[in-house]
């Protein structure tokens, strides 16, 4: 079946169809959470700029000032925006949709800025002020318990507050995130150490959900992001530590393991992520049992410094 424009000129093709013909022929290729994020970048910036204009009659020069504008609020965003585009463009070429157009020589450094990589780590005693001040807040028990398995485990937010009750085998205490939650692509595997499988059994003792960390507001969905961002936003100014975010926590397990000896490779697994060269394509072992270690000790140096251990300051080196 062939394509058909429907703006309001025939034969012409506008910026909003091409993000959504784009949308139909993609979505089903790519994650949920990605197709979201496309969705709202085309909400928000896309689908009403140069209305029932044809893409290549919008010049250089608007598309600078549209940029510019954008980057007036947020450079980190217009960059983003330019990116989403390039990719929809670039496909709407490719299916002879439109023809080749000026946009796509710009860069992100020509009307923005990339996001920054983030470089904080915290120290143990950082950690231990936070869980208590998780423990003394009155948010909701699912989302300060959120926050705490991402601490012990090193995992991604989107990946505790998807899990659901039957991705935790507690006969052979193995968290398996399935490739529809995982970033690779790929199935993660992370042994359940027992302090995590306590938040669990807490959690669903509390909620009688198919979902670990359900929504406070609906127990079939899962926790949303927004709620653990609100809470981090709001703790922040009483905890008195250099600004902080979930996802520091897996920089701070992965060099606090690293200073305890724990191998590049097992601190990797941890992490949920794919192992490079050699190894990533004939090596599909996840060194469960050095993980279990790992986060034995890891999850021992926590518990003290939550307690207020000042003696905790490094995680001594393993023999």
């Amino acid at each position: 079946m062939f394509w058909k424009p429907h703006n309001t000129f025939a034969g012409q093709t506008t910026l909003r169809d091409c993000c959504e013909q784009f949308l139909s022929a993609r979505s089903a290729a790519l994650k949920p959470g990605t197709v979201a994020t496309y969705q709202s970048c085309f909400r928000a910036h896309l689908y009403d700029a140069f209305a029932d204009r044809k893409v290549e009659s919008i010049t250089l020069g608007e598309w600078i000032d549209f940029f510019d504008k954008k980057a007036i609020h947020s450079r980190v965003t217009a960059g983003a925006i330019l990116k989403q585009l390039k990719t929809v463009l670039s496909w709407s070429v490719r299916r002879q949709m439109i023809s080749l157009v000026d946009v796509l020589q710009l860069r992100v450094s020509d009307v923005g800025s990339a996001p920054k990589v983030g470089s904080r780590v915290l120290t143990i005693l950082e950690c231990g002020k936070i869980i208590r001040e998780l423990d003394k807040c009155r948010a909701t028990k699912a989302v300060t318990n959120a926050i705490k398995a991402c601490l012990l485990t090193g995992a991604r937010i989107s990946e505790i507050l998807k899990s659901k009750r039957a991705d935790f085998d507690l006969e052979s205490m193995i968290w398996t995130v399935p490739i529809n939650n995982s970033k690779t692509n790929l199935p993660i595997r992370r042994p359940i150490s027992p302090a995590l499988l306590d938040i669990l059994q807490e959690q669903w003792n509390l909620y009688h959900s198919p979902w670990s960390f359900p929504a406070a507001n609906d127990l079939k969905r899962p926790g949303n992001i927004a709620s653990v961002n609100k809470l981090v936003r709001e703790i922040k100014p009483r905890l008195e530590i250099p600004d902080w975010r979930i996802h520091d926590f897996r920089r701070t397990l992965s060099t606090r393991m690293s200073e305890a000896g724990v191998l590049p490779h097992v601190t990797e697994k941890m992490l949920g992520h794919l192992l490079g060269g050699v190894m990533a394509v004939y090596n599909k072992h996840d060194w469960l049992d050095d993980q279990a270690v790992a986060y034995e000790q890891w999850t021992n140096k926590l518990k003290l410094a939550a307690l207020g251990d000042s003696k905790i300051v490094v995680l001594e080196r393993r023999a």
